[in-house]
């Protein structure tokens, strides 16, 4: 699995093994769902009211998120379970009462050998120490150091071996996160995908004045009447403001090191061909960005020039995630002649555990994408 150590993924997979070999995918598919759902609803706790007061409106945002950016791709994906579980793992970091219980550390813990991402987070575990005062978060933070250790052992070794990883893309790391937080946060909730994409595929001569000058308009008309409005009153709404930026910018930590140690990723992630709505290297930051976005609508006063705003601002988000939605996009379902190839498998798989298995046997062709295949050895020992 690509160097990193996914715990509940290969639990679910040893389970698997109890099966039938025709229902893996099933498992797969169907304990993901279960995942996802989980982890898109957990937003709608009771401990998130000091993000966001009203449960209903908690609710409403988390149906969006489910519609988001790269959730197409994530969703149902076993491949892809680390992305949900590492959002589950973020909002149980912002959740209240930051009194880390032994069961929660104990979650916490179980998630962190479960998603290879989730070490970008030590700056907000750092936070939390900061800002509670809780002394369990330092355990949290010190099972960190294993993980981080493992992780970068297995990677480089994975990762050199197959020729995925250049130290040589250092120097584009900070056009990369520039880039990332101008659009993921500021670009595409607001403007929307399409004319956010004109943008980001422009000159550097047109992208960066344009997005600058962006940038200093809107925060000036959205906090023009900041008074009354987005106003820094309480300890909440300044451990609120820095927790959510530091997690958002965290989020954006994980395209920075897929930048060095995946280099078929380099053009899903560098302006002007990274753009990746739907991709699921979009999934965190985006799901960050939106929460970050309706915390702002929600809370702010409806008055002076944010009123307008603010309202146009929740029509313009939620159209856009439903935009992404488009089913015709979708690729013609192809029969990958399952069932036979399971057949296949199965046989052989029951030879060996009769011991009538005498030599390894290989079986190639088998679909797992109208354009993929694969082959598999199965040794008798």
């Amino acid at each position: 699995m690509a160097g990193y150590h996914f715990f509940i993924a290969r639990l679910i997979a040893y389970l698997a093994s109890f099966f039938p070999v025709y229902y893996t995918p099933f498992i797969f598919s169907g304990s993901s769902w279960i995942l996802d759902a989980w982890a898109m609803a957990y937003f709608s706790r009771e401990g998130f009211s000091w993000i966001i007061p009203s449960r209903g409106q908690r609710i409403f945002v988390c149906a969006v998120l489910a519609l988001g950016p790269g959730t197409a791709e994530v969703f149902l994906n076993f491949c892809n379970l680390s992305s949900a579980l590492t959002w589950l793992f973020v909002l149980m970091l912002l959740e209240r009462p930051h009194r880390l219980s032994i069961s929660k550390l104990g979650t916490f813990i179980v998630l962190l050998f479960s998603a290879g991402q989730i070490f970008v987070f030590v700056p907000v575990v750092t936070a939390l120490i900061w800002f509670t005062r809780e002394k369990r978060y330092a355990w949290l933070l010190l099972a960190f150091v294993p993980v981080v250790f493992l992780n970068l052992i297995t990677t480089t070794h994975v990762g050199t071996q197959a020729g995925w990883i250049s130290y040589n893309r250092l120097a584009l790391e900070p056009k990369l996160l520039a880039e990332q937080f101008i659009e993921r946060l500021l670009l595409i909730p607001v403007l929307g995908l399409h004319i956010s994409e004109v943008l980001m595929r422009s000159s550097d001569l047109i992208f960066w004045p344009v997005s600058l000058a962006y940038t200093v308009i809107f925060c000036r008309i959205l906090f023009w009447d900041a008074k009354r409005t987005a106003r820094i009153k309480t300890r909440d709404d300044v451990e609120r403001l820095w927790l959510m930026l530091i997690t958002f910018c965290c989020t954006l930590l994980i395209l920075a090191v897929t930048l060095i140690v995946r280099t078929y990723s380099v053009r899903d992630l560098i302006r002007p061909t990274g753009v990746m709505w739907g991709h699921r290297y979009a999934f965190l930051p985006g799901c960050m960005a939106l929460v970050i976005w309706f915390t702002i609508l929600f809370r702010a006063s409806p008055r002076g020039a944010a009123k307008i705003v603010v309202f146009s601002l929740i029509f313009v988000i939620t159209g856009q995630v439903l935009a992404v939605m488009n089913y015709r996009n979708y690729d013609e379902r192809t029969d990958l002649h399952w069932s036979e190839q399971a057949e296949e498998i199965q046989k052989t798989i029951d030879l060996k555990n009769r011991g009538r298995l005498t030599k390894p046997v290989t079986l190639s062709g088998i679909r797992a994408h109208p354009n993929l295949t694969f082959s598999m050895t199965i040794d008798p020992n």
